[in-house]
């Protein structure tokens, strides 16, 4: 929820809604109410100075039982409730392993982590405690039990939250699931799926016990949290029993589990939270045998962890990519099983990441002063290189953890450089091109107490046989680093060689004074789907294939969002004011879309730079012949003001087949202020100067009020012909978002509805700006049109600045001057039964001709003597073009409709 906003608040306004889902839901906070409730203590008063806690107190779960798509309900919320800050689906993360139902024998990875060695240094403490988040534990299971952290703040089994702190009899283990599953609440049992009692025997099966396995982190003891519901094998609380982890004060969480999701701003306050509170997450990296981003390993501050094998290999299984920060060998791990004295062998990341948080808790035992920042770095710095046993993956494949090294020598025994963030950029705009130079712009950190002096950063680009850039400063040299700083290195210079969106990877690798610190990957695409052009006050998105504001879809899949990018429609000190949007084509019932979730176009010419004059063309091509149209959509950008934009469509006919009647529009969905809830749209007529009232039309979104003091922002929209498109018919609608189900029959409908289509009410608003040539487009005609885009807090304002862009057109001129003689007329829209009226202020014409919506001439007079209604009296209804020529060849068009 929005800051200041109350529980209460949020129930009334889910109660208000129509939706028969919310006859029956329940809400819960992420925070247990007696945290909430509770004096503050001196650690709880920490909590509330934090920025990333403050968001978690404002976040609640809603449950529902009807089956409706989540993503659906978050949209629709976000849209209706102006308190909901953020609405994000709940998703079921997946236990990371591999079932495996093989003879049970030692697979021993002990040796490979050289453990054995380690432990003759030291064996751990029980004071340390790792927090396992997963779906279910064997609390009874004869090799764990004796290895759980007792919570001596509260009393087993009965049904009393004695510690005050949320959840009820946590004394051998936590069960988050238990309000909403049935289960015992202080059970951690899951009877279907054994993932968290394997994840827990990896890690801290009961150390020299004369029976079964030994944990991996010896000594140190377990605290089993239960995230998912009985008889699932999916984490449905995971992130929630993090926060518990955290407030309960343990130092390291484990998190076998996870998606490749997209980006969670709720999930990364979490992690930000559990970082400030010095707690290292270690989460495994994936199993999806790719690259793609991976959740929650894949956050800023969390460990994530791939898998080998013992022989250091990286398996088949496991991702690599950006989100890997270490490796361990998972594969054919011997471990605990889900009856109280069974094993198993179990592979996959979520058996890798348990060895790391071995590692970390044998660390921080030995090393009590250290940080788990220093710690999460120092394990990355003492793996082992197993970079020639992966030579499939070069330089993809980070180190291999290594106990003994991580034990030998404190945390900040030596500097630790690391980058911790980066961006890729071009001083010209952000759309890159072939032929650029771009900077790669570095933020390296030193952990250690002494200055880093004489430090190196190598780049390189990890292409086997396709080189889609030229590092020019590939080697930078940094005198020295502070300790405990930062510093930003913004001149690393890159060259684009090749047109691709791919994503590909690069390396830095750091050193200083001959010690090697942990590389860097960093993904980029060298030429971008989308471009984002600025002005003084306004900044606004257009991707490849036809989107306004954003590229990729917004749903979340199973490959996550990579491809999802751009600003959408930001106005300088408000942000954006666009959902999505993109262009409709349209001729006869056929329907093109341009959306960043779909389109039908491809680019034949993509934008080369974000300035005035940049243009791309697109095609549709490559659309089955049912759907093809044969149109080729270019896009230019004339006019870049501060508080405007212009741009012009050009419609030309690439195939061999004519076209009636072409369409284009520009479609909208516009969230004014709290996601687009009490908005207005209307006609924008008088920000038209009179004259072209007939050749153009204008839109107006905006919401009532103000915002932090602040007026909210008025968007105008307007679609204009040339001077030259007499068969121009300007199409502007003022949609209910809520309501339009956007079928091609809709669009369709739009195309000819004029300016009837106007929402009366506040609500979800769209805006569909664009018309449609009543004429043949023969091969290689094209057609044209523009809209402008105008912004400002001031209704007024906004219509000033549209009859200003107007003037500064060029194809704008004098209507008729003095002596009658014409030069050009926009705007003229008559009726047949006037046309003898309208033609008087013409009485020197050479010629009128008239034409039909196909392009056919219909009729042409040479004598201006004559009533010309009389001698085209057999005219049919429908709508024409008139073409009236004077003497000096001047030509004038004026749009005339027959009725009968």
């Amino acid at each position: 929820m929005k800051k200041g906003s109350s529980k209460q608040q949020l129930i009334l306004a889910l109660d208000a809604l129509t939706l028969p889902i919310f006859e029956q839901y329940t809400l819960q906070s992420f925070v247990p109410t007696s945290i909430i409730d509770q004096e503050h203590t001196s650690s709880q008063a920490l909590y509330m100075k934090s920025r990333a806690f403050d968001n978690i107190l404002r976040t609640y779960s809603c449950t529902f039982t009807q089956s409706i798509s989540p993503i659906f309900i978050c949209d629709y919320v976000k849209k209706h409730i102006d308190i909901i800050d953020i609405a994000e689906p709940r998703y079921l993360e997946f236990s990371q392993y591999t079932p495996n139902d093989a003879n049970i024998h030692l697979q021993s990875f002990f040796e490979t982590v050289k453990a054995f060695s380690a432990w003759d240094i030291y064996q751990g403490d029980t004071s340390i405690v790792i927090a396992i988040v997963d779906n279910g534990f064997q609390q009874n299971h004869i090799d764990l039990k004796d290895n759980i952290a007792i919570n001596w703040k509260e009393i087993e089994n009965n049904d009393i939250d004695d510690d005050k702190n949320g959840i009820v009899d946590d004394y051998k283990g936590a069960n988050m699931a238990w309000p909403n599953d049935g289960s015992q609440a202080g059970s951690t049992y899951n009877s279907t799926d054994g993932h968290g009692t394997m994840v827990a025997g990896v890690a801290a099966a009961t150390w020299n016990n004369s029976i079964g396995i030994a944990g991996a982190a010896a000594k140190c003891r377990f605290f089993p949290i239960k995230a998912g519901k009985e008889g699932s094998d999916r984490v449905e609380y995971g992130y929630e029993s993090i926060l518990y982890a955290v407030l309960r004060g343990f130092h390291i969480i484990n998190c076998s589990w996870g998606s490749a999701n997209s980006f969670s701003e709720i999930n990364q306050s979490i992690i930000d939270f559990a970082s400030e509170q010095d707690v290292l997450i270690i989460a495994s990296g994936g199993n999806d045998r790719n690259r793609a981003p991976f959740y929650p390993a894949g956050y800023k501050g969390v460990l994530g962890v791939g898998e080998t094998d013992l022989s250091d290999a990286k398996t088949n299984g496991s991702s690599y990519g950006w989100h890997i920060g270490i490796m361990a060998p998972g594969y054919m791990v011997q471990t605990t099983d889900n009856d109280i004295d069974s094993y198993t062998i179990a592979s996959g990341t979520s058996f890798a990441s348990p060895i790391i948080s071995a590692c970390a808790a044998l660390v921080k035992g030995k090393f009590p002063d250290a940080t788990m920042h220093m710690i999460h770095k120092h394990i990355q710095q003492t793996s082992d290189n197993i970079s020639l046993s992966n030579t499939l993956y070069p330089g993809m494949i980070p180190g291999r953890v290594n106990f003994k090294k991580a034990l030998d020598y404190h945390p900040n025994t030596f500097p630790i450089i690391s980058i911790k963030d980066w961006n890729m950029y071009h001083t010209k705009g952000t759309r890159f091109k072939v032929g650029d130079t771009v900077f790669l712009k570095l933020s390296l950190e030193n952990i250690f107490t002494s200055i880093a002096k004489n430090t190196t950063v190598n780049i390189s680009s990890l292409t086997d046989f396709f080189e889609p850039v030229r590092i020019i400063d590939s080697v930078i040299y940094i005198d020295k680093i502070d300790p405990y700083s930062t510093i930003i290195i913004d001149s690393i210079r890159i060259v684009i060689k090749e047109s691709s969106d791919a994503s590909f990877l690069l390396k830095a690798d750091i050193s200083s004074e001959n010690k090697v610190f942990p590389y860097t990957l960093i993904p980029y695409r060298p030429i971008p789907s989308i471009t984002t052009f600025h002005t003084d006050n306004l900044s606004f998105s257009l991707g490849d294939y036809g989107s306004l504001g954003f590229i990729g879809d917004r749903t979340i899949g199973n490959t996550g969002n990579e491809s999802f990018d751009g600003l959408g429609f930001l106005i300088k000190n408000i942000g954006s004011i666009l959902y999505s949007g993109g262009i409709i084509a349209n001729s006869g019932d056929k329907i093109l879309k341009g959306f960043a979730s779909e389109s039908n176009f491809e680019p034949s010419k993509r934008f080369e730079n974000n300035s005035i004059g940049a243009s791309m063309l697109l095609t549709d091509s490559l659309n089955p012949d049912y759907l093809k149209i044969g149109l080729t959509v270019k896009q230019t950008i004339t006019s870049l003001k501060s508080n405007s934009v212009t741009i012009k469509y050009t419609l030309y006919n690439t195939s061999d087949q004519p076209i009636v009647n072409p369409g284009l529009a520009l479609y909208a969905d516009w969230d004014i202020g709290n996601y687009g809830r009490e908005n207005k749209v209307e006609l924008f007529t008088e920000s038209i100067p009179e004259e072209l009232r007939m050749r153009a039309q204008a839109e107006i979104a905006y919401r009532e009020g103000t915002y932090n003091n602040k007026p909210y922002p008025f968007i105008g929209i307007v679609t204009i012909a040339s001077s030259k498109e007499s068969s121009f018919f300007p199409q502007s609608a003022g949609i209910n978002s809520g309501t339009f189900e956007g079928l091609d029959a809709d669009f369709a409908g739009l195309f000819n509805s004029n300016s009837s289509v106007q929402f009366p009410s506040k609500g979800d608003i769209s805006i569909f700006s664009g018309g449609s040539f009543k004429k043949v487009l023969s091969k290689g005609d094209s057609a044209e049109f523009y809209i402008i885009f105008a912004a400002d807090t001031l209704k007024n304002n906004v219509g000033q600045i549209i009859r200003n862009t107007i003037n500064d057109l060029e194809y704008i001129s004098s209507v008729i001057n003095d002596s009658n003689t014409l030069k050009f007329c926009v705007g003229r829209y008559i009726d047949f039964a006037n046309l003898d009226n309208e033609l008087q202020i013409f009485p020197n014409f050479y010629s009128i001709e008239i034409f039909n919506v196909q392009g056919e001439r219909v009729f042409i007079s040479l004598d201006n003597n004559h009533s010309i209604q009389d001698e085209f009296a057999a005219c049919t209804s429908g709508i024409y073009q008139v073409l009236i020529t004077d003497k000096k060849c001047n030509k004038m068009s004026v749009t005339m409709s027959c009725v009968k």
